[in-house]
């Protein structure tokens, strides 16, 4: 699991994209105060040598061992490093896409690799009958363009549909919950 999101964000520079900070809205207030100011002041920097030899070094791992046969797991640790959970995997896909990988081996990293590694590709990791299934629904193809991935037009969890709408008003209730499942 190489977490590009955590190696590479000065010299992707996440967290001075005004999409990106906008997504600190869902975090709780004190948390995303925090996180806007400590946003504004790594924008203000510049990558160093050392950030961008990390960076080099690890995309060209993430291929060497995807080459290799390596299995690699898309994760971000979040919510360390400005990175919003859920929002974050999306941006991880993308980055082990620059990184060599293809767009069905970054999703593999994200479903059916994961499955595997605990054991439990026999029941979820790929549609099947007669396994879990919680779906990402999207409107764009992401073998096409991985970034589709945040293209969400529905998502199905534990038998139940939540259409594009609905979706629309859980983000809209975030920044009002309490942060605890209901």
């Amino acid at each position: 699991m190489p977490t590009l999101t955590i190696v590479m964000p000065r010299v992707t520079r996440l967290h001075a994209r005004p999409e990106w900070r906008a997504n600190f809205s869902y975090l709780p207030e004190p948390v995303r105060v925090r996180w806007l100011q400590r946003a504004e002041a790594l924008t203000s920097s510049t990558p160093d040598a050392a950030a961008i030899a990390h960076a080099d070094w690890a995309r060209a791992m993430v291929l060497r061992l995807s080459r290799a046969n390596v299995p690699i797991m898309a994760g971000t640790d979040t919510p360390i490093s400005l990175l919003t959970p859920g929002f974050s995997l999306h941006e991880e896909l993308a980055l082990l896409v620059e990184a060599g990988l293809t767009p069905l081996q970054a999703i593999e990293a994200a479903t059916l690799t994961p499955a595997r590694f605990f054991g439990l590709e026999n029941i979820m990791g790929t549609i099947a009958a007669g396994k879990q299934a919680d779906l990402v629904l999207l409107t764009a193809n992401p073998l096409d363009n991985i970034r589709a991935t945040a293209s969400i037009d529905a998502v199905v969890r534990a038998g139940h549909l939540f259409d594009r709408a609905t979706l629309d008003e859980l983000l809209r209730a975030a920044p009002e919950s309490d942060g605890r499942a209901h």
